[in-house]
């Protein structure tokens, strides 16, 4: 098989995606989501016409054959695992890297109120354990759900606040946050909860 990018591409964008999703407080737009799910599969059909078939053989002792190359053994290389993995990267990268940054760049600045819908202790939920992972740090935090009162309606936050360490906060409580908006999506900064 001749040597390919299109894994390697795949790859990049996925990691820098990937960063985005773990590491942002970052509420993407219903229309960020549908233009990522069309680039998505735009990058599967690319994927789909990019990458290169495999090389055969053909000897009269052992018929036609199919090339053992390093880049056929690599483990992202067959059709069927690149599409999932081309749909993936390719949504993760425009919504959470490209459509985050531009929608950091022409955001603005708001101040919202909310209140508390939910609260638990949340030291074992999937957040927690992304922010251990990329903190290497244990967290004791409260599983928070917040419905926040933006421009465009009532927006659900979710997340793993460790500044409680734990304590659960009743329904109802009033929050407020710092926001950053614009059509694209909206950032969150949790340090201004209790301001």
């Amino acid at each position: 098989m001749r040597e390919s990018p299109v894994g390697f591409l795949l790859l990049g964008i996925g990691v820098l995606g990937g960063v985005g999703w773990l590491s942002t407080n970052f509420h993407p737009s219903t229309g960020l989501k549908v233009v990522g799910a069309v680039m998505a599969v735009t990058a599967a059909v690319w994927t789909s016409k990019a990458h290169p078939a495999p090389e055969e053989a053909y000897s009269p002792l052992h018929g036609r054959r199919v090339l053992r190359t390093t880049m056929s053994t690599m483990p992202y290389s067959p059709m069927w695992l690149m599409i999932p993995v081309a749909l993936a990267t390719a949504w993760l990268f425009t919504v959470y890297g490209a459509g985050m940054s531009l929608a950091f760049a022409v955001g603005t600045d708001h101040t919202r109120q909310g209140q508390v819908a939910y609260s638990v202790d949340g030291t074992d939920t999937t957040r927690a354990r992304r922010s251990r992972w990329l903190t290497g740090a244990r967290r004791h935090c409260t599983r928070v759900t917040v419905e926040l009162q933006a421009a465009n309606g009532t927006k659900r936050i979710v997340y793993c606040d460790d500044y409680l360490g734990g304590v659960v906060l009743p329904p109802g409580f009033p929050v407020t946050y710092h926001t950053r908006e614009s059509p694209l999506g909206m950032f969150v900064d949790l340090a201004t909860r209790f301001r």
